[in-house]
């Protein structure tokens, strides 16, 4: 991307939401007149993760509570209104996200077997079964 002439942000990984809009806001701040990203005619943001089809899933605050990004939401954090600064330029949105959330789902079914039970704990850890 970068010889693209796109700049490239340190990756976020594993944050929970309101992390997540602080980054936000900050990309945002950085096209606005004089920001660091002002110079750049596009965006694109790249969020891979887990959705229920309207949000993305995000990690667990200190509080333990799970927080989430409604889909929407976040392209409207982008919109003209909502930042001036990337007015007219072109905004792209990749996300790559699962339906569902393997661990809430898995934490919920009874173990029959041994055989299931590897399974499921390599699908809550990402491990092999």
């Amino acid at each position: 991307l970068p010889t693209l002439g796109f700049k490239v942000l340190p990756p976020m990984c594993n944050k929970n939401a309101d992390d997540v809009r602080g980054f936000l806001r900050q990309v945002r701040k950085g096209f606005e007149k004089g920001g660091a990203l002002s110079v750049h005619d596009s965006l694109l943001l790249v969020i891979l993760g887990h959705s229920d089809g309207r949000s993305v899933e995000c990690s667990m605050d200190s509080s333990g509570q799970i927080g989430s990004l409604g889909i929407q939401a976040l392209m409207e954090f982008f919109s003209d209104l909502n930042a001036p600064g990337l007015k007219g330029k072109l905004k792209l949105f990749l996300l790559g996200l699962c339906l569902g959330h393997p661990v809430k789902e898995v934490k919920n079914l009874n173990h029959e077997n041994k055989n299931q039970r590897n399974v499921l704990n390599s699908v809550e850890t990402g491990g092999q079964a």
